[in-house]
């Protein structure tokens, strides 16, 4: 059996929040900020020549692959070259074969890093 419990100030804090309506209010601003991030985050993909598996209608991720590049293992060992770290898509696959598509937090889109990788997801090559 497993329990989980947290403080009691811990627990006062979110009565306080769900019953004055701030967590409401936040989570509205999160999911607003997170939408001009997503429609940013796409239109930057499209600029680049990236593909996206299917244009989400909200959340804080999209599937994504480079024309260029065969292996999302490739683009996780470029975007380490360049700070980012991203997970490969075939973690996300019942069959674990290599795929090009990798899933992009579009929270961190706005960071120098993440774009420089957009722009040149490979350094400059082709794979």
């Amino acid at each position: 059996m497993v329990v989980t419990t947290a403080s009691r100030f811990a627990e006062q804090v979110v009565t306080t929040m769900l019953q004055n309506g701030s967590y409401r209010k936040l989570t509205e601003r999160l999911r607003t900020k997170l939408s001009g991030q997503m429609a940013a985050t796409l239109t930057l993909l499209k600029r680049t020549g990236w593909e996206s598996f299917i244009e989400p209608a909200g959340g804080m991720f999209v599937w994504v692959r480079h024309p260029a590049i065969r292996s999302s293992t490739q683009l996780v060992q470029y975007a380490q070259r360049k700070g980012i770290t991203l997970s490969p898509g075939h973690l996300f696959l019942p069959e674990d074969d290599d795929s090009p598509w990798v899933r992009l937090n579009v929270a961190y889109m706005n960071d120098a890093r993440a774009r420089s990788f957009i722009l040149e997801p490979a350094g400059g090559r082709s794979g």
